[in-house]
């Protein structure tokens, strides 16, 4: 995965796909995140969904060329050890015009670890949830820096 780094920000060139609520696979979620939280599309912020394991939850990224600010609030089963980010669009028609692009990406704040673990714990009953939490946690054994909390932000 190509990183570099521009000052206080890193920057990655990652594949990027899009997903919306009314996939089948993703129906019995609605519109709630995977940590819990209603996805995002709005002026501003917009979610999205990783490998929490690479992109703790939390982290906050921009799009070069994008003034949006995206959140990663969710993760899917088929993003895990992919490089590929899945931005939340609010329907098919919007999720289908994305596609599949090959992006810059501006981490803007890097997300917690801590927080990513202490919710997949309780689901590593699933392979996906299971490889990501044994990711994380190797990561914290390393000590790697993360933010140890979301500073009291809701996502």
């Amino acid at each position: 995965m190509p990183t570099y780094s521009s000052g206080k920000h890193d920057k990655r060139l990652v594949r990027m796909t899009a997903y919306s609520h009314y996939e089948a696979d993703h129906i019995a979620y609605g519109k709630k995140s995977a940590a819990g939280s209603k996805l995002k599309f709005g002026e501003n912020e917009r979610s999205a969904a990783a490998d929490w394991s690479v992109y703790p939850l939390g982290t906050r990224f921009q799009i070069k060329g994008s003034p949006y600010v995206y959140i990663v609030d969710d993760y899917g089963s088929a993003l895990v050890g992919t490089n590929t980010i899945d931005i939340y669009k609010p329907s098919m028609g919007r999720m289908n015009q994305w596609g599949t692009k090959h992006e810059e990406i501006k981490i803007l704040e890097w997300g917690s670890f801590e927080e990513s673990e202490r919710i997949l714990r309780g689901r590593r009953g699933y392979k996906h949830c299971r490889k990501m939490h044994d990711g994380i946690l190797h990561h914290l054994a390393q000590n790697e820096p993360t933010n140890k909390a979301l500073n009291g932000r809701s996502l």
